[in-house]
């Protein structure tokens, strides 16, 4: 093995420096972005923005970080719904792709429901997948 990154356990979950260390310290949802004109990252999910230049991006999103609503542009489909503890775990599909999501109980909801899925871009980590 080799170090890749060192700092403190938050810095290191908040902020890690490639895509195995982001997977080492907690379970990441992964997608892949392809560039658009406009500057954007196409995901399953929508666009993200990078400042990047590269051609394909790997997205690594964590669980506590999809946001889940019923407003807005329905863009996914909730594929599971699982109460865990004093949280619920839904498992979400787009275009092929599917993510989970940790939400409140009082946000779950039932299989089969279209919700919007989006991020909170603070809380993306973003690689170019030619070094991912």
């Amino acid at each position: 093995g080799r170090i890749v990154q060192t700092g403190s356990p938050e810095t290191i979950y908040t902020a890690p420096m490639d895509l195995q260390t982001a997977r080492a310290r907690g379970p990441v949802n992964t997608l892949i972005g392809r560039g658009t004109p406009d500057g954007a990252y196409a995901t399953p999910f929508g666009p993200l923005p990078y400042d990047g230049n590269a051609s394909s991006i790997q997205v690594a999103v964590r669980e506590e970080h999809v946001r889940i609503a019923t407003a807005g542009t329905l863009n996914a489909i909730v594929a599971s719904s699982t109460r865990i503890g004093p949280m619920a775990r839904l498992v979400v599909e787009a275009n092929g792709t599917a993510v989970a999501a940790l939400v409140a109980p009082e946000s779950r909801q039932d299989v089969g429901t279209r919700v919007n899925v989006s991020f909170d871009n603070n809380e993306v980590f973003i690689f170019d997948a030619g070094t991912a």
